[in-house]
């Protein structure tokens, strides 16, 4: 059974380095050896740059910074030793990214680093068209988890499990 997880860290997303230290930690090249990294309405390079440069131009470069979100698959669902499977993730996570990509500007980064394949989303709470920050509400979480669903259902993965996970900064997925 797949997993999506909203993921909250104290007060980590909150202060100036919020965009480096999270685009940092998902994008290294150990957790996601087959380069799996993609955004939309970024630039993956500059990422951090470009999410921090799009909420002090709107001065909204205060309070929760980013969205991250977790999707994870059980190795029956996707095996990160198999290559179809890994270039499944990226597709799959490119399509999740278009639910938001209209407004804020998303990454992905697919890793294969633990025992099972998942992949990192991080969205910038500030919007690229008009400054206004994401809204973050239940209407949203539950269109978003309908959304998911109906993305993996292609893939073959019929059960999706949601879960907020709130965690230390020295805990990481």
């Amino acid at each position: 059974m797949a997993v999506l997880k909203i993921v909250n860290q104290a007060k980590k997303y909150y202060d100036h380095m919020a965009y480096e230290d999270l685009v940092s930690y998902c994008t290294v090249s150990r957790k996601c050896p087959y380069h799996c990294i993609s955004g939309r309405a970024v630039n993956p390079k500059n990422a951090a740059l470009a999410m921090q440069s799009v909420a002090r131009v709107y001065g909204k470069d205060q309070g929760v910074r980013l969205r991250h979100i977790i999707l994870s698959f059980s190795p029956a669902e996707l095996d990160k030793t198999c290559d179809v499977d890994v270039d499944s993730a990226n597709k799959i996570a490119w399509e999740i990214m278009g639910y938001y990509s209209g407004n804020y500007q998303i990454l992905a980064c697919v890793h294969t680093n633990k025992k099972h394949l998942h992949i990192h989303f991080i969205m910038n709470m500030v919007s690229y068209l008009d400054g206004k920050k994401y809204p973050g509400d239940k209407r949203d979480f539950y269109r978003f988890q309908s959304y998911v669903k109906a993305v993996l259902i292609p893939y073959g993965i019929q059960s999706l499990r949601m879960r907020t996970q709130k965690q230390s900064p020295s805990q990481s997925t």
